[in-house]
């Protein structure tokens, strides 16, 4: 009898390249979400106005789950007020499981009291971010605090001290940093502006 061979399908590509598959303790994530505008003051503010942003599905479509080291990822995925509900379904595409949630309320440049910000009902003056894990990832830290208060930057451009508590829960394994917009020493940077805001990049926009 002839047997006719299973057909062995390559695997589909990943879209995260040149970060590695199976690599990282820690993801630290910041989607270019895009959000509806009501308003043309609104437009003026918006995400679209400063760089490139994706639908949702192309969000979705992000192989976040195959950077995960085989000891377990932490991912931090920082989001929007009104886009919460979008961060947790990325969290169900990507077979993440949801731990906590932290809050960066951006202060303004002297530090003395948050900023006033856009919003339709509340002024927002924060920025949430969920943390996740696929597998088991070892807990590194336990003096991580939930809220961060730093002031804000340039737009979209996310609070060092992000970058100090998130290396915490990495420990030694690798980080990626994905839709970075600046190279850091530790980090494996993962994006179209991955150097905007490096001191070079900064001088040549001046």
């Amino acid at each position: 009898m002839n047997l006719r061979p299973f057909p062995i399908l390559p695997a589909p590509a990943f879209n995260l390249a040149p970060l590695q598959e199976n690599h990282y303790g820690l993801a630290k994530i910041d989607p270019p979400w895009t959000f509806e505008t009501y308003s043309e003051n609104g437009k003026e503010k918006s995400a679209e106005q400063h760089y490139s942003c994706m639908s949702l599905d192309d969000i979705f479509a992000l192989d976040i789950d195959r950077l995960a080291h085989r000891d377990g990822m932490w991912v931090w995925l920082y989001a929007t007020a009104p886009m919460y509900d979008a961060a947790r379904a990325c969290f169900d595409k990507w077979n993440v499981k949801y731990v906590t949630q932290g809050v960066w309320v951006k202060m303004v440049k002297d530090g003395s009291r948050p900023t006033f910000g856009t919003g339709y009902v509340l002024r927002n003056c924060h920025e949430p971010f969920l943390i996740g894990k696929i597998g088991k990832p070892r807990i590194h830290s336990r003096n991580i605090r939930s809220a961060i208060l730093e002031p804000r930057r340039e737009h979209s451009r996310k609070p060092e001290q992000g970058y100090v508590e998130a290396a915490k829960m990495a420990g030694p394994y690798p980080k990626a940093d994905i839709f970075a917009r600046e190279q850091r020493i530790g980090w494996d940077a993962w994006g179209k502006e991955t150097t905007k805001f490096n001191p070079q990049a900064e001088a040549e926009a001046a």
